[in-house]
């Protein structure tokens, strides 16, 4: 399966399920994770690092959540934002901005930064009520997780990347990623950290079929 028709099949799967149960929200792929709250919006990726990966599936487990859930803990993370966007108090909103500038305007983010973040109340509260969610729905989100976790896994090249991978492939397919998503703007940072969400290694697993000659 190409990149374009995998983001495809997420984005109806998400959109089918938000519906489903009861959400006013659609979602489309970005290069973060990510809520639009005047869009009624939820933005996905397929990347992580593996930094922001571990510190945050460790945040989740310990508010009695699932640490390998990386893709839904993060998109329930943002449906959590739409959930308690009314109970944040303005102080608490506007702490958060400032804080989040703050880390924005840094090179690079220690795992003390990452918790930091974490802990803002506006982003524990969305975390909270993701992890509440899941626990109380466990076998409807493990299976938006099965069909999830198939796609990705069904990207044509997952097969061949897993066994070819090697720092000069990732990088150029670092670059393409980001110009796929930005339009041709470069992505500069974690070009080695890359990692799919689901389960999958780097983010060269899932390299469009127009793009394998890079291997050669």
């Amino acid at each position: 399966m190409e990149l374009n028709k995998a983001i495809t099949e997420i984005t109806n799967i998400l959109d089918t399920w938000l519906k489903e149960n009861g959400f006013d929200l659609t979602t489309r792929f970005e290069q973060d994770f990510g809520y639009y709250h005047n869009e009624n919006v939820i933005a996905f990726s397929l990347l992580t690092t593996e930094k922001t990966e571990e510190s945050f599936g460790e945040f989740v487990e310990d508010l009695g959540g699932y640490y390998d859930l990386n893709f839904l803990n993060s998109f329930f993370h943002e449906l959590g934002h739409h959930e308690t966007y009314e109970d944040i108090s303005d102080e608490d909103y506007f702490y958060g901005q400032k804080v989040k500038n703050y880390l924005a305007n840094k090179k690079e983010l220690d795992k003390y930064d990452l918790y930091t973040y974490f802990n803002l109340p506006i982003e524990r509260a969305a975390t909270k009520w993701g992890v509440e969610y899941i626990n109380k729905h466990t076998p409807k989100v493990m299976e938006l997780n099965g069909k999830i976790r198939e796609i990705i896994l069904d990207i044509d090249v997952i097969k061949w990347g897993k066994q070819n991978m090697t720092e000069d492939f990732a990088i150029k397919y670092n670059n393409f990623l980001c110009e796929f998503i930005n339009n041709s703007e470069k992505c500069e940072k974690c070009i080695f950290n890359h990692k799919w969400l689901g389960g999958c290694f780097f983010a060269s697993d899932c390299l469009p079929n127009d793009y394998k000659h890079w291997k050669e």
